[in-house]
């Protein structure tokens, strides 16, 4: 009985070093490539490249709209071009936008709407060979500083945008 009470407890055991180390940070079949500005990545359905990345207390962008400035606001504003390189229209979604701050990673999945031409992914579907440029806007707090990335929606690529804040 205690022989195979110790067979158990030892495979049991060489399971969890074994998943272990499958699931490990220094795997480099897991290990994460992150693009920069200006650098076109392709996945299965788009090619996406960041062109620019600007963070803004307030803008006017045209006569009409404006990101007004808040208390304790400023605006993350991402220019990017998704160009459908699959055989069919496919949507475009704006993605994330993901922080880290204080030794934590902030996921900011949200946009802001903005009702000008070339700004927002309002439902845009693009057909196939076609590009659209746009600027996406996120809304942060002012206090939140570190390093940036951008996530493309419905894509792989992950993008560092640099250090936000002081």
């Amino acid at each position: 009985m205690k022989k195979v009470l110790f067979l158990v407890i030892a495979v049991v055991f060489g399971l969890i070093v074994f998943l272990g180390a499958c699931g490990s940070p220094s795997s480099t079949s897991n290990k994460e490539e992150v693009a920069s500005i200006k650098e076109t990545v392709k996945d299965k359905i788009f090619e996406v490249t960041v062109n620019e990345a600007t963070v803004v207390d307030s803008m006017q962008i045209d006569y009409m709209t404006t990101l007004p400035k808040e208390e304790g606001i400023k605006y993350a504003i991402i220019n990017v071009t998704f160009k459908n390189i699959d055989s069919e229209s496919r949507y475009v979604s704006e993605g994330d936008l993901l922080i880290n701050y204080n030794g934590k990673s902030y996921k900011f999945d949200k946009s802001e709407t903005v009702m000008a031409d070339g700004w927002g992914l309002f439902l845009d579907q693009l057909n196939p060979l076609t590009s659209v440029t746009t600027n996406i806007v996120y809304k942060l707090p002012s206090e939140i500083e570190g390093d940036a990335y951008y996530a493309p929606g419905r894509g792989e690529a992950k993008f560092y945008l640099g250090k936000i804040g002081n």
